[in-house]
């Protein structure tokens, strides 16, 4: 009974399989199938062997939506700022408050002395002269009683003024020494929310990397698993197909081709293949041998050797008699891999 090869859910082909096995795959109605001999592809309920083990099976996918994480910003979170940049306007305001009280204070004692000084003739009369002494070069000398009232009433008008200054200097604006303040903790925010921003994309972009990683040590491990299962169950995947020989006279055959398939997933570099020339039909005497070799077969595809005319048998049989893969890491009959492994070679 002929082999099959069919294909999986992937669309790749795989086989040759013997009839028991490919009933065990519990293959769907619609999976193609094709027997090892014939190149034309079937639906599994097309082929008489398998229609009575079809199995359909119904496969449920399950959608795994990662959560989104959202970020909210709520009124409590701005609270917090809102209330410190009143606290500070409030504090601005009682400054301003209390500088208009000291004004009015120092206000209230100039206004005292200069009520006192109102008594004085000799004071006014000494204020009036140093004040014409300003504007005029021709004003008459003080007396020195003139000149000391004079100093003692500008000392007085010195010292308020002064005290005018001061107190004017202290009633700067409160709205502006807010704004400033609002700023420089607005400009400390944001500077803090980009540090914290610029840590999240870096830690996201390291596990990233790692997940990355990940990936790639699982898909080798899978890749070398799959690799490992080819090489101790090659037959299963490199197989030789039917012999198309023909009778040459009474005893001899035409030169024929040998087919050699690859079922893995990599090309195999060199397939050497041996065959044996019996005399009759049946095996009872070979009568010559040949060996051939087949190189770069590509995955998954056949490639034909071509054996020799015989003139002296009716019946060839061909045997496989080593393989090499660089890519599977395979020698067959001989590798240096241990007991679990030993058709692994570098």
């Amino acid at each position: 009974m002929p082999n099959y090869y069919y294909k999986d859910a992937a669309g790749q082909e795989q086989g040759p399989l013997p009839i028991e096995e490919l009933k065990a795959l519990n293959l769907s109605p619609d999976t193609l199938v094709r027997d090892e001999l014939q190149s034309e592809w079937k639906t599994a309920e097309q082929v008489d062997e398998l229609k009575s083990f079809l199995a359909i099976s119904t496969t449920t996918e399950t959608i795994v939506t990662e959560p989104v994480i959202a970020t909210t910003v709520t009124a409590a979170s701005v609270a917090p700022i809102a209330a410190k940049a009143t606290a500070v306007k409030s504090t601005a305001w009682l400054s301003w408050v209390l500088s208009l009280l000291v004004l009015g204070g120092v206000g209230y004692f100039i206004y005292q002395d200069i009520e006192k000084n109102k008594g004085n003739s000799n004071a006014v009369d000494s204020l009036s002269m140093t004040t014409s002494s300003t504007d005029s070069a021709n004003a008459e000398p003080l007396t020195t009683a003139d000149t000391n009232a004079s100093d003692t009433t500008v000392a007085d008008v010195n010292m308020a003024d002064t005290t005018t200054t001061t107190v004017t200097t202290a009633n700067a604006d409160p709205t502006t020494t807010t704004n400033q303040t609002t700023n420089t903790k607005d400009k400390q925010l944001l500077a803090k929310q980009k540090a914290e921003d610029e840590k999240k994309k870096q830690q996201l972009t390291a596990k990233q990397k790692a997940d990355e990683v990940k990936k790639q040590q699982i898909a080798a491990q899978a890749l070398a698993a799959k690799q490992l299962q080819m090489r101790n169950s090659w037959s299963k995947y490199i197989t030789l197909g039917s012999l198309n020989y023909q009778p040459k006279g009474d005893d001899g055959m035409t030169a024929f081709d040998v087919p050699v398939y690859n079922g893995t997933d990599v090309p195999l570099n060199k397939v050497t293949v041996r065959i044996d020339y019996y005399k009759k039909e049946k095996k009872d005497k070979i009568v010559g041998s040949e060996t051939i070799t087949l190189y770069n077969i590509p995955a998954r595809s056949g490639l034909n050797g071509k054996a020799p005319e015989n003139k002296k048998s009716r019946k060839a049989v061909a045997t496989i008699t080593s393989i090499t893969s660089r890519q599977l890491n395979f020698c067959y009959p001989q590798g240096s891999g241990n007991n679990g492994d030993p058709y692994f070679c570098n």
